[in-house]
């Protein structure tokens, strides 16, 4: 997200979206940050900055070769102001907190190529079908999936429903991994964070929204758009 004054083009003017972001009556993010209120219906959890930090924890327990930040195309709202996707922003991010961390081994930063996008919304379904299809081509089989505890539920369905579906993703072993539980395993100097995050009004807004959007892909009306994944 922005503050007033940046840029829009360039990706070190945007920032990750806090614990609580505010947000349109639609749910979306808006162009400019603007001061959190928790009382508000369009309070919502944002999150990035916990699964970069959750990531980070992984790499260094994880040795992974390759990692993605946000694999999938620009919101409509980057798009129509014609920032960077999502993709360059947290990539350019673990990227700088990396350079001086003492690793095992670093992984490979992929950005999302807007040259490999059918067209799809850019959603929760489409971007785990992106990934899937990475480690397809790069040969690898285990994956590991990082986000916040109210997106879980849904991620993990979409998950779930992309192997049952389609026999090439079959042989592929991804794990959820839940960000505020990795933190919370890592230090306890995020406790406070976390509890803070799960009391707020924010997450159980979140959460009636999560059950919402599970169901619908439970049920198939996630998407009205198909993509070309057989």
């Amino acid at each position: 997200m922005l503050q007033a004054t940046d840029p829009v083009s360039e990706v070190r003017s945007w920032q990750l979206t806090e614990d609580l972001e505010m947000c349109t009556e639609l749910g979306a993010h808006p162009q400019v940050r603007v001061p959190v209120d928790d009382n508000d219906p369009n309070c919502l959890v944002g999150g990035a900055q916990l699964n970069l930090e959750a990531g980070k924890v992984l790499i260094r327990q994880h040795s992974p070769q390759v990692v993605v930040c946000a694999y999938g195309d620009r919101s409509k709202y980057l798009k129509d102001i014609g920032g960077p996707s999502e993709s360059q922003v947290m990539t350019g991010v673990l990227q700088k907190d990396l350079v001086d961390a003492d690793l095992a081994r670093k992984p490979e930063l992929v950005i999302w190529d807007p040259a490999r996008s059918k067209g799809a919304h850019s959603n929760t379904r489409q971007e785990i079908l992106n990934v899937f299809d990475l480690a397809i081509e790069l040969g690898l089989e285990r994956i590991g999936f990082v986000t916040v505890g109210v997106h879980v539920p849904r991620t993990a369905t979409f998950i779930a429903k992309h192997i049952s579906t389609f026999s090439k993703y079959q042989h592929l072993s991804p794990v959820m991994f839940e960000s505020e539980e990795v933190l919370l395993g890592s230090s306890d100097q995020w406790k406070s964070r976390v509890d803070t995050l799960r009391n707020s009004q924010a997450f159980s807004r979140n959460l009636t929204n999560e059950f919402r959007g599970t169901l619908a892909a439970l049920t198939g009306k996630y998407n009205a758009v198909k993509e070309q994944t057989k």
